[in-house]
């Protein structure tokens, strides 16, 4: 099921299968894509759950494996650039995202952080009835790029 937000370039597209550990198994981007293209225009009764997630996550080991190491180590790092005043490096990468969903719609952010530390001199249309009463796969798009803003699941509606 999909839900159009306002001015119709974001949906929230909702998947409640039958084994969430099963569907989330074998969920890539092909798959995500069958779905939704077999969506049709249909009026829905919907009884969806409020809910509110938050999440935060550590970058640093992610950017360091996809090549950008040097960043990260007090006597290589180079940020000359923003300043010369003292060595500066990466000393972590947090990136939080929230969403919350209620009757009166959606609320979602995200947003990353870099902290700099200086380096030390030593390094270390029909009617469908959908309840969605299980567990549950989220995801809020972009409808012209298809791009997920959020990805997410409620395991526990009831909570």
């Amino acid at each position: 099921m999909e839900l159009p937000y306002a001015d119709g370039s974001l949906v929230m597209t909702v998947v409640v299968p039958d084994d969430l550990a099963a569907f989330e198994r074998k969920l890539d981007a092909n798959l995500f894509d069958q779905i939704t293209s077999t969506l049709r225009d249909t009026s829905v009764d919907l009884t969806l759950p409020r809910f509110k997630i938050e999440t935060k996550t550590e970058l640093s080991p992610a950017l360091e494996a996809l090549g950008m190491p040097l960043a990260f180590e007090p006597d290589k790092a180079d940020f000359s650039g923003i300043t010369t005043q003292e060595r500066l490096f990466i000393s972590a990468v947090v990136h939080q995202a929230n969403i919350a969903v209620d009757e009166k719609g959606t609320e979602a952010s995200a947003a990353t952080a870099v902290v700099m530390a200086a380096a030390a001199t030593t390094a270390p249309r029909q009617m469908v009835t959908l309840h969605v009463d299980r567990p549950f796969v989220f995801a809020v798009r972009d409808v012209n790029t298809g791009a997920m803003l959020f990805l997410g699941r409620v395991v526990d509606p009831s909570a």
